[in-house]
């Protein structure tokens, strides 16, 4: 019996060879080696992805991840550990057999395999468009390794799964067929699960481009309500159900509602259709002068993307004076989709977050969680760059009837080869850092085990690991993470030992978490709320670069060096180190109170200072108070806190400090400024995004200056209307200051208590 390969599977075995051939070309290493290498670079960032992951599936149960922010953890959901894959490998591992060993080459398998299944899909859709198998079979090649998801990869392993897109869109547009069915409804609410457990970015994209189309759809023709009513009924069931759940299994209340970076992070003109990447970024940039856009933002869909822009437009405006409708390519399908292209693409742009008015996002919350809104044009990118391969397909069919074949061919090739020549250069940059060998998530953990036998320890002896400097992104108002690459060290020493890390660097982190953390760092003047929730058990420090933070210096000062590899060094720092002195303090003014100088009702020091400014702020009524009945609001725009220092202080360091309340439900989008008078004004921005004093919700804001004039004024600029500050205090740095309150003693501004 003669044996007949179908046509369809013939040209997607031949797609599916050029793909592997491709990603062979990309990562032959990682696809021989799979466990051996990591995708892209091994910074703090992508490193994460992998730990997070691998750390849950060899430590941890159930939802909950206890790698990073010891001594709370974190939800699966908001540690980009690709919840829907890791809980389900880790019921394996615990249930049936062992497979935490092979995490790092799951996640590469997981990645490469949606590149495969996006080339597939992509395929389908033109297909379903009545395009030619071998144009299609290079269209889908062409959009997948032009694709912004497969650099993502790099940064970000879990944003990096291109067939997530593509599947929802080809579902979306057969309903819209006429091929309303059961199995595609549970399909495309299938997509949509699959793809909020991947990354919660996904849950929004895909929620948007399903629900724009079938609007879009509507009102192209109303017989249409019905069926697309029950799709979007069984699409906002999933939605609601997603919320609800993630509201049940999370039992955080001060997860950050506002995320910094809706107003940078965004797509524009110059990242979508022209060159981001050399060659041609280099000889564009020389020629017009553009700048290069935030990585966030690039959806660059090639050289096509320009004249096409303009085709999209003539068909536009000649159709429209021909039948007096909005229709571009007289395809319904493929004109909803592109017309759903372009206003998501505005909205990644940031058109709509600009202009809205406020109410819509409170009644819209989780539009507030978008940080990213560049990410969205991705769905821009896969609708528009598939629309090539279906106006250069018909355009080359219309010459062809019209027997200019040659014609014909020299556009289809032409068209191709300027594709392919960007798909070139894309994989050619891409390749260059796509490698790199795993060291640190391995079984292998031999050497470091030698190394605490050397110190004579085991890691049981310790509690959890801290690094210094400290590092700590993820509640949105506090980000430490000037030296971020020293969590790569963490990772593999938490990952190898168990030992778990109490820094951070995740998404969405609980402010007060956040700020119990950080509170480690603080002076003696301020008692530690994360003791009552640890051990008696030393932390292993590790350091990596020259300490500068007084507050890190005062802290491994308390430390012992125990270990030195090249420019690592590792300390046991005890649990006594964190200890405060804040009833000796209280006790020293008490012992000493008759023979300090009142300065001013219930303020004290030793001697009369110089120059002293205290604003209490207690005639200003506020019941988020730091200390006292009051604290100070910033009024609209710019307000300002003026104040002299009268008395010439022969060049005597004086300490600004103030404390400011976070507000994980507000954004602070600007940094207060210090205007010191002389000649001409000096500013100096203020640090509040790396306090190391923090009280409750408030963190101390402090600069040391010298004071050289005495008859000019100085100025606090707060420039955020949502910034609440207290107790603000301007002191000789040489003097302490007492504040008695009568139920409240300060000193130098700080409540002991």
């Amino acid at each position: 019996m003669e044996f007949k390969i179908q046509p369809e599977i013939y040209f997607r075995s031949i797609l599916l060879a050029s793909t592997v051939v491709i990603l062979f070309v990309l990562y032959g290493p990682i696809l021989l080696a799979p466990n051996s290498f990591f995708i892209g670079p091994a910074d703090a960032d992508s490193l994460k992805n992998y730990f997070t992951f691998n750390y849950y599936l060899k430590y941890d149960t159930g939802l909950w991840f206890t790698g990073m922010n010891y001594p709370h953890g974190e939800l699966n959901i908001f540690t980009d550990n690709q919840p829907i894959f890791s809980f389900l490998l880790n019921l394996i591992d615990d249930h049936l057999f062992p497979i935490a060993p092979y995490g790092v080459g799951i996640m590469n398998y997981l990645n490469f395999i949606s590149i495969v299944l996006a080339a597939q899909i992509v395929y389908g859709i033109l297909r379903f468009f009545k395009i030619s198998p071998w144009v299609a079979i290079i269209t889908g090649v062409l959009v997948v390794f032009l694709s912004p998801q497969l650099e993502r990869a790099v940064p970000h392993i879990t944003l990096s799964y291109m067939v997530l897109i593509p599947a929802a869109w080809l579902l979306t547009i057969k309903i819209l067929d006429g091929n309303f069915s059961l199995k595609n409804t549970v399909l495309i609410n299938l997509v949509i699960l699959v793809a909020t457990f991947v990354h919660i970015y996904y849950f929004l994209m895909l929620i948007i481009l399903i629900w724009l189309m079938l609007f879009l759809d509507t009102l192209h023709s109303r017989q249409s309500l019905r069926r697309n009513l029950n799709v979007f009924g069984s699409t906002l069931i999933v939605a609601i159900g997603v919320i609800l759940l993630i509201k049940y299994i999370d039992p955080i209340p001060d997860r950050p509602e506002q995320p910094w970076g809706v107003s940078y992070f965004r797509s524009y003109f110059v990242t979508i259709f022209l060159p981001q990447i050399p060659p041609l970024l280099n000889e564009l940039q020389s020629v017009f002068n553009y700048r290069h856009r935030p990585f966030e933002g690039i959806s660059y869909v090639g050289l096509l993307g320009i004249p096409m822009l303009l085709y999209l437009g003539y068909c536009l405006l000649i159709n429209f004076r021909k039948y007096r409708k909005f229709r571009i390519l007289n395809h319904k399908l493929l004109d909803i989709s592109i017309i759903s292209a372009f206003v998501v693409l505005l909205f990644a742009m940031g058109v709509f977050h600009d202009n809205l008015p406020n109410f819509i996002f409170d009644f819209l919350k989780p539009l507030r969680q978008i940080r990213s809104l560049g990410r969205f044009s991705w769905i821009f990118y896969y609708i528009f760059t598939v629309s090539y391969g279906v106006v250069i397909w018909h355009t080359y069919l219309k010459y062809q009837e019209k027997k200019k074949s040659k014609l014909a061919w020299s556009i289809l090739i032409l068209t191709l080869v300027v594709w392919a020549y960007d798909t070139y250069n894309n994989i050619k940059y891409v390749s260059a850092f796509s490698v790199h060998r795993n060291t640190i998530i391995t079984e292998n953990n031999s050497e470091i085990l030698e190394i605490f036998n050397k110190m004579g320890y085991v890691p049981s002896d310790f509690q959890a690991i801290m690094v210094l400097p400290y590092v700590h992104v993820g509640s949105e108002k506090i980000s430490k993470i000037q030296h971020g690459e020293i969590m790569n060290v963490a990772f593999e020493w938490s990952f190898k030992t168990g030992l778990p890390i109490t820094n951070v660097l995740m998404s969405r982190t609980s402010l007060s978490q956040t700020l119990g953390n950080i509170q480690l760092l603080s002076s003696d003047k301020i008692r530690k709320k994360n003791l009552r929730k640890i051990n008696d058990k030393p932390f292993l420090v590790i350091t990596k670069l020259k300490i500068t933070e007084n507050s890190e210096i005062r802290l491994l000062s308390k430390a012992l060096k125990i270990h030195t590899l090249g420019d690592t060094e590792v300390w046991e720092l005890p649990i006594e180190s964190f200890m405060d002195n804040v009833d000796n303090y209280k006790q020293n003014f008490q012992r000493n109170r008759d023979s300090f100088q009142q300065i001013q009702s219930g303020i004290y020091s030793d001697t009369i200072p110089d120059n002293l400014v205290y604003f209490s702020f207690d005639d200003v009524i506020n019941l988020n108070s730091f200390s006292g009945s009051g604290a100070y609001t910033a009024k609209p725009d710019i307000d300002t806190i003026s104040f002299t220092l009268p008395n010439n202080s022969e060049n005597r360091d004086y300490e600004l400090a103030f404390w400011m309340r976070l507000d994980h439900r507000v954004t602070t989008t600007s940094v207060p400024e210090f205007q010191i008078p002389g000649d001409h004004f000096q500013v100096i921005k203020l640090n509040i995004k790396q306090p190391s004093e923090i009280y409750g919700h408030w963190i101390r804001v402090s600069t040391v200056f010298r004071h050289l004039v005495s008859d000019k004024e100085y100025h606090l600029i707060l420039t955020d209307q949502k910034e609440v500050i207290d107790e603000l205090i301007v002191r000789p740095l040489d003097q302490d200051i007492y504040i008695d309150k009568g139920h409240e003693l300060l000193l130098n501004n700080y409540i002991l208590d």
